[in-house]
């Protein structure tokens, strides 16, 4: 599911002005299913990992996915870039917990020759 301007355009400009300070600090990744991405894990004090990880934004995914209660995860926030030529091969990712979670791919920007693909699987 993509969904468009998820937060007002104030926050939003907040946000990436963060991560352009992020930026910055990214380096090249060896992840098996990455090539050329460059990427940092963000503290959990930076403004960036409290945009998203909080009962606010857990309340409208919640909404959004016909799910009473979901809560924040306790797994790291990432900041990525895909520079041009850069990719993230199809793969499924490994569960974490035994209740299945929901991943959250927010797209500052996209100028490069990257597009974002998903599959939703159904309820079960």
């Amino acid at each position: 599911m993509y969904i468009r301007n998820f937060f007002a355009q104030q926050e939003f400009e907040v946000i990436k002005a963060e991560c352009a300070l992020l930026r910055t600090s990214v380096g090249s990744e060896r992840r098996a299913c990455a090539r050329q991405r460059l990427g940092v894990m963000v503290a959990e004090t930076n403004l960036v990992h409290r945009a998203f990880m909080n009962d606010r934004v857990a309340h409208r995914l919640g909404e959004i996915v016909g799910q009473e209660t979901l809560m924040p995860a306790d797994v790291p926030v990432e900041y990525r870039v895909y520079p041009e030529g850069s990719a993230m091969d199809w793969h499924q990712d490994v569960a974490l917990y035994k209740t299945p979670q929901y991943e959250l791919v927010f797209t500052l920007e996209n100028t490069s020759d990257s597009q974002v693909r998903g599959v939703a699987f159904p309820k079960s």
